[in-house]
């Protein structure tokens, strides 16, 4: 597979990840959105996933990839956001990790799309 291929791959996984948080974030922000929420659960199982050392789906395992590399989350925080966006009421603070984190994937979608285009 060239270049070309994996970075339009990371690309699609990147815009994919921001899609879904930003989804998400829209609803809680605007009050229509419940734990039951098929998107929240998704990105829930997300963070939860990823919070686990071991056993990770690939999907997975790339979402916690781009978390690393937007800003250090140990375990324990992961957990937290995951375990929140579950929860009847996301609070604040996580709703500014989230939106720091959508901030970051924006970054890295910019940058990807960059070296598709050859701009390292």
């Amino acid at each position: 597979m060239s270049y070309s291929g994996v970075y339009s791959g990371l690309y699609a996984r990147i815009r994919d990840y921001a899609e879904l948080l930003d989804d998400v974030l829209i609803n809680i922000k605007a009050g229509r959105s419940s734990p039951s929420d098929s998107r929240r659960q998704q990105l829930a199982q997300l963070f939860l996933g990823a919070s686990v050392s071991t056993g990770s789906n690939l999907s997975i395992q790339l979402f916690k990839v781009f978390l690393r590399d937007a800003y250090d989350l140990d375990q324990k925080h992961l957990t937290e956001i995951g375990q929140a966006l579950l929860s009847v009421s996301v609070g604040s603070n996580i709703v500014d990790r989230l939106e720091r984190f959508a901030h970051a994937l924006e970054n890295e979608r910019a940058g990807m799309l960059a070296k598709m285009r050859g701009h390292d």
